[in-house]
């Protein structure tokens, strides 16, 4: 019996000095507990230290997480697919560390002499203009944002296949068939895959203009669906029409900002959102685009003319995002204001991939003269003139969307559309202008016309924040 204890101690003893069911050298097996772990009949107890992403794991596909104990154990969690938390200074997730705002190197831009001239889209030595050019390799950010800088003239770009050459046609980058030229201050849009530079042109017969910044990041990449919604807004540069500046100053921001987001996401819910009469600051210190932050496709503010500013915020990818000048401004007076000139007016193309063909979207703003209306023949020729440019401009696009204010007095201006193959969702039986004093004025203010596709659902969205309200419609291919 004695020697049969002293077998059975032995055995036991020998057990216990295995590998593997030790920790930090001492014997028994472990019971886990969130935050420690001890093992149950020894002396140690496990002291993580903080989470840590493991290398290679992000937040997009799921962030995996250690923590280690001194001894050598560690630990494991992973949490489900999430955006990324906002960048730190060095453009990392705050959350996981991943690159995801990556800021060039303003220095680090080629100026080339010379600027695209897009009337004959050759690359030309012109004498004190300046361009410049980033160099995408080792980029693979699918979204740019280009900021140009203070007292600079604007913002102008084309992405290329290779570096332009004096005399010749650049070989541009797919989407591009000339440099954008635009005068905002600030764009952003989508990168061809086949671009290897950014042409950024930021310069003037004096003085060359560097960006301020140019930012590449990577948006959601968000498929087309089979059918959209879009709207147009004549958002009144957030004092309802009467001025050219907001009305809320930085103490009204929270609310404000409360207010046009809960209409722009709840109330309007559009994919594809334009808007006229906009501002680019909602109060002095906040920018209007915070109010379209889940808009992550295309964002576009174009520039401000006194009262005339378009701007385009898409939830996907446009591509050649383009300013035209109406022609038949060029020397039109308007008669019944001094506040506003004919020239002050311009509309923004924008073209997207929507089932299988391409799609062009149009967002418009026109002129318009008061005192035309009130003598015979009670035309308006400055505004028809417009839609005759329009007309004429897009008459062998075969899929193509006009949406915005067209500030037309009676809803047979449209019949110019009409005849030309378009149809019209503003029949005159929508009050869209609620702001507006002028006669039927507001009864074909706001409209969208439409040829190639199918658009349907045609609605008005009320709102007291602007003397304007929304439009929205759904759009989707014709059916075969």
């Amino acid at each position: 019996m004695r020697r049969l204890l002293c077998i059975l101690i032995a055995a036991v003893t020998a057990v216990a000095a295995l590998p593997g069911l030790s920790s930090c050298g001492s014997a028994g097996t472990g019971d886990v507990t969130e935050g420690e772990k001890t093992t149950a009949g020894t002396q140690h107890t496990h002291v993580f230290g903080e989470w840590v992403p493991v290398p290679g794991s992000n937040c997009e596909k799921g962030l995996t997480e250690e923590r280690l104990c001194e001894c050598g154990e560690s630990e494991r969690r992973t949490a489900q697919p999430a955006a990324h938390a906002e960048p730190d200074a060095d453009g990392r997730c705050t959350r996981c560390g991943e690159l995801i705002l990556y800021s060039f190197p303003v220095d680090g831009i080629s100026k080339l002499r010379g600027t695209i001239v897009t009337k004959t889209n050759k690359y030309e030595i012109v004498s004190g203009y300046y361009g410049a050019v980033i160099d995408l390799e080792g980029i693979t950010f699918n979204t740019v944002t280009v900021t140009a800088a203070a007292g600079g003239p604007g913002t102008g770009y084309a992405f290329l296949r290779e570096l332009p050459v004096a005399g010749r046609v650049p070989s541009y980058a797919d989407g591009y068939t000339e440099v954008v030229w635009d005068g905002s201050m600030s764009a952003t849009f989508a990168v061809p895959s086949d671009a290897k530079y950014l042409y950024v042109y930021h310069s003037s017969k004096d003085v060359v203009y560097l960006p301020e910044k140019v930012e590449f990041f990577d948006a959601p990449d968000v498929e087309i669906p089979g059918s959209f919604t879009i709207a147009a807004w004549n958002i009144g540069h957030f004092s309802k029409g009467t001025h050219r500046d907001s009305d809320f100053k930085d103490a009204d921001y929270e609310t404000a900002a409360k207010q046009f987001s809960t209409y722009i996401d709840g109330c309007v819910g559009a994919d594809l959102f334009v808007l006229n009469e906009y501002s680019k600051l909602l109060t002095p210190s906040n920018p209007a685009s915070s109010l379209f932050g889940s808009y992550t496709g295309t964002n576009y503010e174009g520039e401000q003319r006194r009262y005339s500013c378009n701007a385009i915020y898409s939830k996907f990818a446009l591509k050649n995002v383009t300013v035209h000048e109406f022609e038949c401004n060029r020397n039109a007076v308007i008669t019944y204001t001094t506040a506003v000139k004919a020239p002050d007016y311009y509309y923004i193309t924008a073209e997207m991939d929507f089932g299988g063909e391409p799609l062009t979207v149009v967002a418009v703003h026109l002129a318009f003269d008061d005192n035309l209306y009130d003598v015979p023949p009670y035309i308006d020729t400055v505004c028809q003139n417009e839609m005759k440019e329009l007309t004429e401009k897009f008459k062998d696009v075969e899929r193509i969307i006009m949406l915005g204010d067209w500030n037309a007095y009676s809803p047979d201006y449209f019949d110019l559309f009409t005849d030309a193959g378009y149809e019209v969702c503003n029949d005159g039986s929508y009050l869209t202008c609620t702001g507006s004093k002028t006669g039927g004025l507001e009864w074909a203010v706001d409209n969208i016309v439409y040829k190639g596709v199918s658009v349907s659902g045609f609605r008005k969205i009320p709102t007291a924040l602007s003397d304007h309200v929304a439009i929205a419609a759904t759009v989707s291919p014709v059916a075969e």
